[in-house]
């Protein structure tokens, strides 16, 4: 596999013009292409983003016809086989791009946990920019005197923990049933939790450090049985 010359910056960027560019043919022998390129792992990154392609068009009136031969199994065993490398190399964003891909095709635990995921990452992207204006020292005091205007207080900014703790409950249990697309999905969810800016920012308003240290248990233990999770913190923080 030759990738040592493309950097975690590159590795996604290429489109579906630079099939075309490779090609240089017909519109069906572009498809044949694409599709035979998600099968061959010699250069890793562009066959991910040859599968990323193929997952999407496939569900597209037009195109379903035409993708009907992309294989999941085949994609399944790709990501198992180079785990490590799409676990350390890509970003989030495309992280979740390859964990999407299993929304319709992946088995049912595959399409659940690949559902709340993209559902927590694509919220992030909605909830971004009102999470850095909170945060920004420069705006705060001008959002304390637009929530006094309209009689909000912080409150009806800081939503129950107890939704965030059964939602990253809920998606651990999963985990042991779809095997590296889980982990891929733990991965992704460890990486949203640590980001300052994503929609986990609002567990730093609870004021509880039990249940902050509950919720970092929850993400960062080997225990996935939603029954001990839950029983630990009824046992650490609602006695």
């Amino acid at each position: 596999m030759n990738n040592t010359k493309l950097s975690p910056l590159e590795i996604m960027e290429f489109e579906d013009h630079d099939y075309r560019k490779d090609m240089g043919g017909s519109e069906k022998d572009i498809i044949e292409y694409i599709i035979k390129t998600s099968t061959d792992d010699t250069n890793l990154y562009k066959c991910l983003k040859a599968n990323i392609i193929c997952s999407r068009r496939k569900y597209e009136e037009v195109n379903s016809v035409n993708y009907h031969k992309w294989d999941i199994d085949l994609f399944r065993d790709i990501i198992t086989s180079n785990y490590h490398l799409i676990l350390f190399n890509l970003n989030l964003r495309w992280k979740v791009s390859i964990l999407e891909c299993f929304t319709f095709d992946g088995t049912h635990d595959e399409q659940l946990i690949s559902s709340l995921i993209a559902q927590l990452h694509h919220s992030t992207l909605v909830l971004q920019p009102l999470i850095r204006l909170m945060k920004n020292p420069h705006t705060i005091d001008d959002i304390h005197e637009l929530m006094n205007t309209h009689g909000l207080s912080g409150s009806d900014f800081t939503p129950d923990s107890k939704d965030i703790i059964r939602l990253i409950i809920r998606i651990k249990s999963i985990i042991p049933k779809c095997k590296y697309i889980g982990l891929l999905a733990l991965d992704i969810l460890r990486e949203l939790h640590r980001d300052e800016f994503s929609i986990f920012a609002f567990v730093t308003k609870v004021k509880n450090y039990k249940m902050q240290e509950y919720i970092n248990y929850i993400l960062h233990s080997n225990e996935f049985d939603s029954k001990k999770l839950y029983q630990i913190g009824n046992t650490e923080i609602y006695r």
